[in-house]
């Protein structure tokens, strides 16, 4: 290890400004989709699963690979031997080099952040733990988080809208035809007053209701604030919730788990989640600690049966179907999940 100097920051393409000053929006690089409570959520749901979970891999090691899988898509892992015992070390950015198909003969270049430097390590494929969430033929060394989609990129651009939008000077108008204002009131004329210093607060503008968008035939409205600020269009909101909900289900986060569905839909729900995705995930990452730990297949096996809690009672009633169909108290045990596996 040697200290680490500090990359330069990536650099924005011609393109990408040209875009802006035109008009043209912000290019995808600028729609941060990780940064929505969505992916949080997703995030959070995916560290705890892991988390859970008992096997070779220390709880906190795996609860910061769940959330890694889903905001970067990948989690990495530097095997380190030496204080003398076996220690996972979370790398934060790595570059990967290397000729041929094999992961092993690749080289990782690491960075590894503390509180008061980074450092930079070079080991080969087989020094690291390395886990995709998923891949792409012509890059199989990247992970793809579940975000990086069209839906993903629109999610950031709203929130970031929204987060614009809520931020704008807010207040009250007043519409008075004395142009006569008080000099002890707080008030003041809208011709010369800086909107941005609002903050809530009421002023007085010469004019009729009509003059700064009331209705005019409306006297009543004479004595009634109109109010300036946020206000966003309810299509735009159910749309956000829409994204939001592909999202999660991007995240293999059924959506049952996250609305307010009844319990039997929750627990349905949640055990699909655990069923079909926490559990092949671990018995990838059982794969890859195999050949980097030199375990054999039930050292490098992960015990999910207390994510399976929930679901006693289904569990009870199977082994009940399955004794009175002449399966024996061990057999049907084992295949309703009441008895966990050493195998």
């Amino acid at each position: 290890m040697w200290p680490f100097t500090h990359r330069r920051a990536k650099q924005v393409s011609q393109q990408d400004l040209l875009s802006l000053l035109s008009g043209g929006g912000l290019p995808a690089g600028f729609e941060d989709a990780t940064r929505t409570a969505a992916i949080e959520c997703a995030g959070s749901m995916w560290a705890n699963a892991l988390g859970s979970a008992s096997g070779p891999l220390p709880s906190d090691c795996l609860a910061w690979l769940g959330r890694e899988l889903i905001l970067r898509g990948q989690g990495v892992f530097l095997i380190d031997t030496s204080m003398g015992r076996l220690r996972f070390v979370p790398v934060w950015h790595v570059d990967i080099d290397g000729y041929g198909p094999f992961p092993e003969a690749w080289t990782y270049k690491c960075t590894v952040n503390s509180p008061d430097n980074s450092s930079y390590v070079r080991v080969r494929g087989d020094g690291v733990v390395h886990l995709n969430w998923a891949t792409n033929p012509s890059q199989p060394w990247r992970g793809i988080p579940p975000w990086d989609t069209s839906t993903g990129a629109i999610m950031g651009s709203l929130d970031g809208r929204f987060s614009k939008e809520v931020k704008t000077p807010f207040g009250y108008l007043l519409p008075s035809r004395d142009r006569r204002v008080s000099p002890t009131d707080d008030n003041a004329e809208t011709a010369s007053y800086n909107f941005a210093e609002l903050n809530g607060r009421l002023i007085t503008t010469s004019g009729t209701p009509a003059d700064v968008g009331g209705q005019v035939a409306n006297p009543q409205q004479r004595y009634s604030p109109i109010r300036l600020g946020m206000d966003v269009p309810q299509p735009l909101i159910q749309l956000r919730k829409d994204i939001e909900r592909s999202l999660l289900m991007a995240c293999q986060i059924p959506e049952a788990l996250i609305s307010a569905a009844d319990g039997t839909s929750q627990r349905e729900a949640y055990r699909r989640f655990v069923v079909m995705a926490v559990e092949p995930v671990l018995r990838r990452l059982s794969v890859e600690l195999e050949a980097k730990l030199e375990l054999s297949p039930k050292e490098s096996k992960f015990d999910v049966h207390a994510l399976h809690g929930h679901d006693i009672a289904g569990r009870a009633k199977a082994f009940q179907t399955l004794v009175a169909a002449g399966k024996s108290a061990e057999e049907a045990s084992r295949l309703s999940g009441l008895m966990v596996d050493d195998a």
